[in-house]
Order: C-alpha cells, then sequence, then structure tokens
C-alpha cells in the first residue's frame, strides 16, 4: 500500500488526510476527510485509484466534514468505532461500526483498529503492514487536548502508555496534525522528540496538558 499524505486548511485549522493505495488493484482508501476535497480528488487522480472507503480515527468535526460529500459521490461505506458512533450519536450515510479492537479487509489489506480512548469516548488508531495512523491520540511532538465531551485524561495516559509499547521502532506514524515535522516520522525518531515518550506518572501528563506544552499542533 502506498500512503498520500494530503495537508488541508480551513482557517486555522490543520488537517493531515491520508489516501492508502493498492496500486496493483488501482483502489483507496481515505482515513479521516476533513477539508479541501478538491486536493482529495487529485490524489485519487494522480494514484489511478477507485476510492473503496472512509475510515475515521474519531468523530470530531474536523476529521469528518467531507465524509458526506463523498459517500454521496462515491456510496462507499463509512468505517467508525462502535463506542464513539454510539456515545456522540454520529450517523452518516452507509457507516459501519468496530467493535473494540477489530480487523478490517478493505483494498485487499487487513487494517488493524486498536481503541485508544482519552481524546475522545471511542478513538481510535489503526495499522496495517509498516504504517500506523493515529488520529488526534499521538501526535509527533507530543499528544492532543482532552478538555471536550468524553474526554479523560487517565483513558488518555493509559493510551498512550499502551502505544508507546505497542508500536515497533521501525513503524512509520501518521497522525491527524503535524506541525514542525511531516508525517511518516518513524517511531524510533519519535521517541526522541516526543514529550509524551516517558510518561511516569498521569500527574506528568496532566501538567504538560495543563501548560499545553505536550501539543504538536494547536488545533
Amino acid at each position: 500500500m502506498d500512503i498520500t499524505c494530503i495537508s488541508t486548511h480551513k482557517g486555522f485549522m490543520k488537517n493531515y488526510v491520508y489516501l492508502c493505495v493498492n496500486q496493483e488493484l488501482h483502489e483507496s482508501f481515505i482515513i479521516d476527510p476533513s477539508w479541501e476535497i478538491n486536493k482529495i480528488y487529485q490524489a485519487l487522480n494522480d494514484t489511478s485509484s477507485d476510492l473503496k472507503a472512509i475510515i475515521l480515527t474519531h468523530s470530531h468535526f474536523d476529521h469528518v466534514s467531507l465524509v458526506d460529500d463523498l459517500t454521496d459521490k462515491f456510496n462507499i461505506p463509512v468505517y467508525i468505532n462502535q463506542t464513539e458512533a454510539e456515545y456522540y450519536k454520529y450517523k452518516c450515510k452507509n457507516m459501519i461500526t468496530i467493535k473494540k479492537n477489530s480487523s478490517i479487509y478493505i483494498c485487499g489489506t487487513t487494517i488493524h483498529t486498536i481503541t485508544t480512548p482519552g481524546h475522545t469516548k471511542g478513538s481510535m488508531c489503526m495499522h496495517f503492514d509498516s504504517n500506523f495512523f493515529t488520529g488526534d491520540t499521538l501526535l509527533i511532538e507530543g499528544c492532543t487536548i482532552f478538555d471536550e465531551d468524553g474526554g479523560n485524561t487517565t483513558e488518555l495516559y493509559n493510551s498512550l502508555k499502551y502505544l508507546f509499547s505497542f508500536i515497533k521502532d521501525e513503524w512509520l506514524i501518521y497522525p491527524g496534525h503535524a506541525n514542525k515535522n511531516k508525517p511518516g516520522l518513524p517511531m524510533s525518531e519519535l521517541r526522541k522528540i516526543n514529550k509524551c515518550s516517558d510518561l511516569k506518572s498521569q500527574n506528568e501528563l496532566d501538567d504538560l496538558l495543563e501548560w499545553k506544552n505536550a501539543l504538536g499542533n494547536i488545533r
């Protein structure tokens, strides 16, 4: 699978959208379609791929704003964590809910999902091959805000500790937002620069988030 990183903007918001392409099948799926739909159409054209699915890391508006446009045009399924959809009452056309820590098969590839609550109640990460997509749970330089409905520092701390123990050094990290460093950094490099890589307690995370030093990007 080839990964096309699409940098999108709306006002002060900067999001990364990921188009994952199976070149042999000429099929693709997209993760967290946010803004600037013409950039997505251009990426589909550049990769000569047919869009087959949407996968959402969570339901915040800046990650789902183009879901309706894409499902109307392509009539494709939309995958989202079951807890996320139920807690926030998120609905869209062709929605398929994923149970905790499940796998889905799309475009000739098995995508493994990991439920990582804390940013939202049902945030999830996903990985296939050596590619790991973290949504807003883990950024390059730090972690993320949590002070919204369903956010929880204890859950975020546990999710971060799990991710740092689970992700292999050679895997490439693709977050929903990036600032100084572009997406696709190996986990071995992220461990050196991420402020949350060596948290000893939840209090340390609380201190980082209180002063917003843990944020890799201001949303």
